[in-house]
């Protein structure tokens, strides 16, 4: 038989407590002082053989401010076979039931029919868990034991000498306080030495491991800021290629820009130089041919004034009587043509008298 679960909805100490699944083998309590290990034990025992005393005011494990006490457990009898729930509750009067399977059966305050065999004391005794209990036997639970042995002084009990002898040897091959031999617990405690060794060297080497953690996420968040600083990059130089050549041209029109302050001097020039440098050129060519000709009649000009006289002087002191006397010469030219006209006229005249 074999505890699997302990449950304390208020016992002593203890509320709405509840052990994990216990492992068939060897269970170590650990705890403080106080800490509720001989409350568990005591809890244990009320679960097999019913509470004690059975008053509730009297009973030192119905927990302060509270009006009951009530705990369970599974047990499982033998390794396969169905597990055994039992449920104890002190109140005005104890109360127990044992279930086992679809059965239920009530115990009040009676002992489970598994251990009745084994008397509540020599159990305290047996399996007492103080130090200040471990002085088996007591008188009334050696009694007990002899009984349930078969009487006094059977042939199968070992002398006491040889139990110590047996229990010392046993000691001595877990402990012993000279250090000598190869105890269990010098093995145990090199082995824990080098446990420690290995401990020790885990947590350096968990240290460094988070160190180079710690480096490798610093170095990766490096890495995607550069990342992202070259992406930024390579997009600002396809950026300044793009508009590198339009930096230029810009840059050209500024160049003519200032170069074109100049150009203001040349505004009088026509829209076609070229054609009109040919006009020019053809202009050239007819001035100088009236040129030559203006040249030639200056040196004939020129032979004029040389050949000229006293008596040309003379005329050119009359020139005004002269230019009258040549319109008055035309007058009577004039007036001489006309009296042509008239004698013509006349004759034509007389002709016709005649023939009339």
């Amino acid at each position: 038989m074999r505890l699997v679960q302990i449950k304390a909805r208020a016992f002593g100490c203890l509320r709405d407590w509840e052990s994990p699944l216990l492992n068939p083998g060897l269970i170590l309590i650990c705890g403080r002082n106080e800490s509720g290990k001989s409350t568990l034990f005591n809890l244990i025992t009320t679960l097999f053989y019913g509470w004690q005393p059975a008053n509730r005011d009297s009973n030192p494990f119905v927990p302060w401010g509270l009006a009951e006490a009530d705990c369970e457990g599974e047990i499982m009898l033998s390794e396969g076979e169905e597990s055994v729930t039992i449920q104890r509750r002190l109140q005005s009067r104890p109360t127990g039931l044992l279930q086992q399977g679809d059965r239920v059966v009530e115990l009040r305050n009676r002992v489970l029919p598994f251990v009745e065999v084994l008397p509540r004391d020599v159990f305290e005794e047996v399996y007492a868990i103080e130090l200040n209990d471990l002085k088996f036997p007591e008188t009334a639970a050696w009694e007990s034991m002899q009984q349930l042995l078969g009487g006094q002084f059977n042939t199968f009990l070992k002398p006491v000498t040889h139990v110590t002898r047996e229990l010392d040897e046993k000691a001595n091959r877990l402990w012993r306080p000279d250090k000598r031999g190869k105890p269990r617990a010098r093995e145990i405690q090199d082995r824990l030495k080098e446990l420690r060794s290995m401990l020790d060297k885990a947590r350096s080497n968990e240290d460094e491991l988070h160190q180079a953690e710690a480096m490798l996420t610093e170095r990766q968040n490096k890495l995607k800021e550069y990342i992202e600083k070259k992406a930024e990059l390579i997009a600002y130089i396809d950026l300044c290629e793009r508009l590198n050549p339009v930096r230029k041209q810009l840059e050209r029109i500024e160049q003519l820009k200032a170069e074109s302050d100049y150009v203001a001097d040349y505004d009088d020039l026509p829209s076609e130089p070229l054609e009109h440098l040919k006009d020019i050129d053809e202009d050239l060519g007819s001035l100088k041919l009236q040129r030559n000709k203006l040249e030639d009649r200056k040196e004939q000009l020129e032979d004029t004034v040389s050949s000229y006289t006293q008596q040309d002087e003379v005329i050119l002191e009359n020139a005004t009587d002269i230019k009258l006397a040549v319109r008055s010469y035309d007058r009577v030219k004039a007036d001489r043509d006309e009296l042509n006209n008239l004698d013509i006229d006349i004759k034509s005249w007389r002709e016709q008298l005649r023939q009339r």
